[in-house]
């Protein structure tokens, strides 16, 4: 029988057992509130504050002195008095025990505006009730998804746009195709149907290789063919190039342009490019009989081109997103002026690898645009007179003995009649077998050579070409669909000359086909 000192001992011996547990627990419980990453609070019936962990201090630039026993409405000046927490700690959380993934969004004093998921939970003890309060800052995350969600959005968009930009010329070149395949059809007729056609293909083609340029320069794949180059002369060919859409539309257009060159160093081509992007827009979303005025000056070690017209201008908000890839404003209502929304953003990628700055400004809807491109003046020389007078000699057409190869009849035969009619001697063959022998027989000075073929491809065929003695010297052009930094670098192994993607400029293939085979670069022409 227990003696009562026994019994004190025995009592004593659990209340220590029983105090080291609640002890135990109490510090198991802090340690898993302390630890974690996301604000917690803890609150009374009443929804003081009875404990906060050390995330909610550093998160919300705060103290235990001042949070601790406080209202929790009362926090920061009222900054927790907010209408969807009252209703979720008022009538939600009475309803449920436990609450998940709440969202609130307001916009704190100290941290600005934020979006919160809490969870909230009502524990119920022997001795009182509690609730837990966790709260997870998911504004970054929100924004990313809103992000995203408008990525989406203006993709959607711009394939929907895409597709009715790429039917309309389709549907013209088709009309005109049947006006001339009709023998009641007046000369005059069918003169101008040809015309709209080809302005509807060549449109066509732009479209097609601003999405191919947008897609390699986003890639970081396209290399600029770097050299010495007037800014100036390469503004006088992107207006000579658009002069017959400035007179379609009844513009009046103002060009200054300084007398000396204006020199830098960069790739002719996309520069060009970039200036007839500009003018282009400008001539697009100028009504007819609208004012374009292009300058060119030298400014502080800078080349600086300005674009500007009295258009239908742009709105605050878009300027931001104008040479954003998928955005394109909705610049009316009946969508005359309407785009892809590629050729500024091509502009803006162009300029910054020649490293420049490009800007648009505008002072709203109706008020017209204006775009300034930035480039760094260069010190050295053009070429010389002579030099250049070489160079436009080896531009000059001269008649070679062509061999196209093409397993597709209508590209081989097409290509073929428009060299014979700039003076050209031309065979054709379909694949590579039948090129091999035409080569042999007629002895090409120029392969124009398909990558594509069935069986043999065009590399196995360079590759046999040149191993034939006679082939030594025969200038190979390759003719692809594929416009990779890959697919060259392939056809540079395999001993082609030049590349150049479908489909090929007649005018460009002419220079090149006059030019010396072994001019330095040639490989790295793009078309």
């Amino acid at each position: 029988m227990l003696t009562t000192n026994d019994e004190l001992r025995y009592r004593n011996r659990e209340l220590r057992m029983l105090h080291e547990e609640v002890a135990s627990a109490r510090d198991y419980s802090d340690a898993i509130i302390e630890t974690m990453s996301e604000p917690l609070l803890v609150l009374q019936p009443d929804l003081r504050v009875t404990r906060a962990n050390r995330a909610f201090y550093q998160t919300f630039s705060t103290t235990p002195e001042v949070t601790i026993g406080t209202l929790l409405y009362a926090l920061g000046n009222g900054q927790w008095n907010i209408p969807s927490l009252r209703e979720l700690l008022e009538k939600i959380l009475l309803q449920k025990a436990v609450v998940r993934d709440f969202q609130i969004s307001h916009d704190f004093p100290r941290i600005g505006p934020r979006t919160m998921r809490m969870n909230a939970a009502r524990v119920i003890g022997r001795a009182r009730e509690l609730i837990v309060l966790t709260l997870e800052d998911i504004t970054e995350h929100q924004l990313a998804v809103e992000g995203l969600q408008a990525a989406d959005r203006h993709k959607d968009e711009f394939l929907a746009m895409l597709g009715h930009e790429l039917r309309n010329p389709l549907a013209a070149v088709g009309n005109g195709l049947a006006i001339w395949g009709r023998t009641d059809v007046e000369k005059e007729t069918q003169d101008l149907a040809r015309a709209a056609a080809t302005r509807q293909l060549n449109h066509e083609i732009g479209l097609v290789n601003d999405l191919l340029d947008v897609s390699r320069v986003t890639r970081g794949i396209i290399k600029l063919n770097i050299e010495t180059v007037d800014l100036a002369q390469i503004v006088r060919h992107s207006m000579a190039a658009l002069h017959a859409e400035v007179e379609g539309r009844n513009h009046e257009l103002t060009l200054s342009l300084p007398t000396q060159p204006v020199i830098i160093k960069g790739d002719a081509m996309r520069l060009e490019q970039v200036v007839t992007n500009l003018l282009s827009n400008a001539i697009k979303y100028t009504p007819a009989g609208g004012r374009l005025e292009i300058s060119l000056i030298a400014d502080n070690g800078e080349a600086v081109l300005t674009v500007s017209d009295n258009g239908i201008g742009m709105t605050a908000d878009f300027l931001p997103t104008i040479f954003t890839i998928f955005v394109q404003a909705e610049r009316s209502l009946d969508r005359n002026f309407a785009g892809l929304g590629l050729g500024l953003a091509l502009v803006h990628q162009l300029i910054e690898l020649h490293r420049g700055t490009v800007r648009a400004f505008s002072d709203g809807l109706g008020q017209g645009s204006v775009f300034v491109v930035r480039l760094p003046i260069s010190t050295a020389k053009l070429l010389s007179p002579l030099m250049q007078g070489l160079i436009q000699d080896a531009a000059t057409p001269k008649a070679r003995k062509i061999l196209v190869v093409d397993d597709n009849d209508d590209a081989a035969e097409s290509t073929a009649m428009l060299l014979r009619l700039e003076g050209h001697e031309v065979r054709v063959a379909p694949d590579g077998p039948s090129a091999l022998q035409v080569a042999a027989d007629f002895l090409p000075d120029v392969v124009l050579l398909d990558i594509g073929l069935p069986g043999m491809d065009g590399c196995e065929v360079c590759r046999q070409l040149r191993a034939m003695s006679e082939s030594a010297d025969t200038m190979l052009i390759a003719l692809s669909g594929y416009a990779g930094d890959d697919h060259r670098e392939r056809a540079r192994r395999a001993g082609f000359d030049v590349y150049l993607v479908k489909p090929a400029d007649m005018k460009e293939l002419n220079t090149i086909i006059s030019s010396p085979r072994h001019m330095p670069g040639n490989l790295d022409r793009e078309s």
